[in-house]
């Protein structure tokens, strides 16, 4: 659940450049976006984010959560997504709400029409034989 989390706040981090530019920019793919982490988190340059370096990491997506909150708009899809899949209203998505909003996520993206909030795992291609 740790790397999901992560793994959506990372992606949050390296897609909000984009978004703010007028023009459609080509998302950068898993590779490009775990380098571009690493280069800015990992301080120690031993290819991998230690504890510290997650935490350093979780903090500035925090912040800038925090930021796109306060201009409307990570709330307002928050508070969206949450309208839309916490079926119990408990204000929390609990495993069957999450494999649901996974599960639409996927469906959008394979569509071309949105973000997958699964950790951005693909489904595998099939070589050519």
């Amino acid at each position: 659940m740790t790397r999901i989390v992560l793994a959506l706040i990372a992606g949050a981090l390296l897609s909000a450049p984009f978004a703010a530019n007028a023009e459609p920019a080509k998302k950068p793919d898993a590779a490009a976006r775990k380098e571009a982490m690493l280069k800015k988190f990992d301080k120690d340059g031993d290819g991998k984010l230690s504890d510290e370096e997650k935490a350093a990491m979780k903090a500035e997506m925090e912040k800038r959560r925090a930021e796109g909150g306060a201009k409307g708009g990570n709330a307002e899809r928050r508070a969206e997504m949450m309208k839309k899949f916490d079926k119990d209203g408990d204000g929390k998505l609990n495993d069957e709400e999450k494999a649901a909003m996974r599960a639409e996520m996927q469906k959008r993206r394979e569509a071309g029409g949105g973000k997958a909030k699964d950790g951005g795992k693909k489904p595998k291609k099939k070589k050519a034989d």
